[in-house]
């Protein structure tokens, strides 16, 4: 197996991005890749019959109920995961993965909406025979056929590692401005990183949601990617 892969659930009311969601989570369902879907318990309570719909998994084998909340935690009105918590529901799946004869070589988190192709996934095995400890997602644009090098949309690090990484990762939520970047950087500073893209990982344009006002959730994450700059420029990565 080459990845446990956490992604999180969002009920979107617009018909085009559920879709969009539904075709990127069935795109996980192929051998060498285990998914897990998070999902928040608000949009569990909530969004029941929205979520029984979509079907985005093997419900509750392959899903996690996330306890944190940025709503909670932040403030705000966005409903939002912590990346720590979805790492730590594919890191638990991958140690107890029964269906594989060995522990999958990564764990990681993609945007709901990101589609996995064969090539991601013969992308990660090769990766997983170098000296690379970490791999960040950059996906490719099926309208125009461009890579997004801007930007990040998941991220995969070596299964044995996780542990390690986990108490000082910045906690991050998922959904706002400057997560990507800054778990790029804040890896980069500690260790191997490669980048992948080239069309591994695709995405259907669509507007944004992410709010660039200043927010909880915004200035929360914006907070911890200026941290994250000033220890590179202090050298204390």
């Amino acid at each position: 197996m080459s990845a446990v892969i956490a992604v999180n659930w969002v009920p979107y009311k617009d018909q085009k991005r559920r879709d969009q969601q539904r075709e990127a989570m069935a795109s996980l369902d192929m051998p060498g890749l285990v998914k897990v879907v998070c999902i928040l318990e608000h949009d569990f309570i909530d969004h029941e019959d929205a979520l029984h719909e979509d079907r985005p998994g093997d419900f509750p084998k392959m899903s996690r109920l996330l306890t944190r909340d940025a709503v909670d935690e932040i403030g705000g009105d966005r409903h939002l995961p912590f990346l720590k918590e979805m790492m730590d529901a594919a890191y638990d799946t991958a140690q107890t993965a029964v269906e594989v004869d060995h522990v999958p070589k990564w764990v990681g988190l993609l945007n709901s909406d990101i589609i996995v192709t064969l090539k991601g996934v013969d992308k990660l095995e090769e990766l997983a025979r170098e000296d690379i400890e970490v791999a960040v997602v950059h996906r490719r644009s099926l309208r125009t056929g461009q890579d997004f090098m801007g930007g990040v949309d998941g991220f995969f690090i070596r299964t044995t590692s996780w542990p390690l990484f986990r108490q000082p990762f910045p906690d991050f939520v998922l959904g706002e401005p400057g997560w990507g970047e800054g778990v790029r950087d804040w890896f980069q500073g500690r260790t191997k990183v490669s980048r992948i893209c080239d069309g591994a990982f695709l995405h259907r344009d669509h507007p944004r949601n992410w709010d660039f006002s200043k927010t909880p959730a915004t200035l929360h994450n914006q907070g911890l990617y200026q941290s994250v700059q000033k220890e590179l420029k202090n050298g204390n990565l």
